[in-house]
């Protein structure tokens, strides 16, 4: 099922909805590949513009132990979703939560991850608070060199 949502998603999201929520119901609690299709199903939703189903179901696997390997897509596109929702506040704290979580993200993600987080602030008319440099400087100089 998770296959053919996969090869359904660009053409038509709400079939691969459709498949996921499925692979979901039948996959129980305990079955491994649950947080890998609540993923895809995060990323789906979020494609067909239910930001809010995007942002629930992120927040409900990323807040108990979840497989490693689903970390990053969530809280991605977590952060995605509150952009577009502009729920600023949460969009920095989910943006400094990533940042935490993975001491060796690589530079790119890390300028992404700042990039929309400074959207936060921006949208909520404090210009300043949306310059990324602040978060930057408060990272020792080491931090910022370790950080790939």
């Amino acid at each position: 099922m998770r296959a053919a949502a996969r090869a359904a998603a660009p053409r038509a999201p709400g079939v691969a909805v459709d498949l996921l929520r499925r692979a979901h119901e039948l996959f129980g609690p305990d079955h491994p590949e649950q947080d890998g299709t609540l993923t895809e199903l995060c990323e789906s939703v979020l494609r067909m513009g239910q930001v809010a189903e995007a942002v629930a179901i992120a927040e409900e696997v990323l807040a108990r132990p979840h497989d490693p390997g689903v970390d990053k897509p969530l809280r991605f596109g977590l952060i995605d979703a509150l952009s577009i929702m502009n729920r600023g506040m949460e969009l920095i704290d989910q943006t400094e939560a990533a940042l935490n979580a993975s001491p060796d993200m690589p530079l790119t993600d890390q300028a992404f991850l700042l990039a929309q987080s400074s959207f936060g602030p921006t949208f909520s008319g404090d210009l300043l608070g949306g310059d990324p440099r602040p978060v930057a400087r408060s990272r020792s100089p080491s931090e910022q060199t370790t950080r790939r």
